[in-house]
């Protein structure tokens, strides 16, 4: 009775994981992609402004992408401990 049990729990967490995973890539593509729209739209800029550096702003691109993926993480692995409560019944 024990080990199914423990089972339950593995699995619930496998399932929860995979959630997540699936999750995480969405997101990075999504922001990749409007990454990649951003930095066509401001390389555009700079050539009709010629005031910025391309290389300041596609830094700063890269680090925008990287907070908003961190946030992302973050909200998904509280969904997963949500989750976890709920399923265990935990407070």
């Amino acid at each position: 009775m024990r080990q199914r049990g423990e089972l339950q729990e593995i699995e619930i967490e496998l399932r929860a994981q995979a959630i997540a995973h699936r999750q995480i890539i969405k997101v990075q593509q999504s922001f990749q992609a409007a990454t990649k729209e951003h930095a066509t739209a401001v390389a555009k800029m700079i050539r009709q402004s010629g005031d910025a550096s391309a290389d300041l702003v596609n830094s700063r691109c890269y680090e925008l992408q990287y907070i908003i993926i961190l946030i992302v993480h973050i909200r998904i692995v509280a969904s997963v401990i949500r989750f976890n409560r709920i399923c265990y019944n935990v407070v």
